[in-house]
């Protein structure tokens, strides 16, 4: 219930125009400023508010564990909700939580059936990262829209290739940095 509770806050706070300025400095930081928004300011309220869901859940994680221990110093704890976050997707409120269930699962499966678990469960986590660098949620979404009747598969623009609104300008930068001729 603390949990729901916690990605219903975290839901609406996405949704305002709080979360919106998060994700047009998340975008393009000096084009926020340039719009006239505190970026500083908006970091450090980002920064206060995920260490305080941070705190909400290592406080849930103590309640349900009813113990705490040295090995939740280790390195690797702090790195699960990176590797959550990467196998699920970042750019979606589901895709943390799609990851959590993957990597929950697939830790179970391998440390049940391998000896030297960390090994291969560091290879089968490069693998998913290697395989669908937008995560789990970005390639359902792809497949969908693959076998949806008439539609094209979303592309992603390299991240060379330039930006997408300088397209129609001749002095737009070009895959190999140079301007283009006028």
């Amino acid at each position: 219930m603390l949990a729901v509770v916690a990605l219903a806050i975290l839901y609406v706070v996405l949704h305002s125009p709080f979360g919106a300025t998060l994700q047009a400095i998340r975008e393009n930081r000096e084009r926020a400023g340039f719009l006239g928004v505190k970026v500083k300011r908006y970091e450090l309220a980002a920064f206060s508010l995920g260490g305080a869901f941070a705190g909400y859940a290592g406080g849930m994680f103590a309640l349900f564990e009813r113990s705490s221990f040295p090995l939740l110093l280790h390195w690797t704890t702090s790195a699960e909700p990176i590797f959550i976050t990467l196998i699920g997707g970042l750019n979606s409120f589901a895709g943390p939580l799609v990851g959590a269930v993957i990597f929950g699962l697939l830790r179970d499966w391998i440390t049940r059936n391998f000896v030297y678990w960390g090994a291969v469960l560091g290879a089968v986590l490069l693998l998913i990262i290697l395989g669908r660098p937008g995560g789990t949620v970005e390639a359902v979404q792809r497949l969908v829209a693959l076998l949806r009747p008439g539609a094209q598969a979303p592309t992603q623009t390299p991240v060379d290739a330039g930006r997408p609104e300088d397209a129609d300008r001749d002095d737009a930068p070009t895959r190999s940095g140079t301007k283009g001729a006028s």
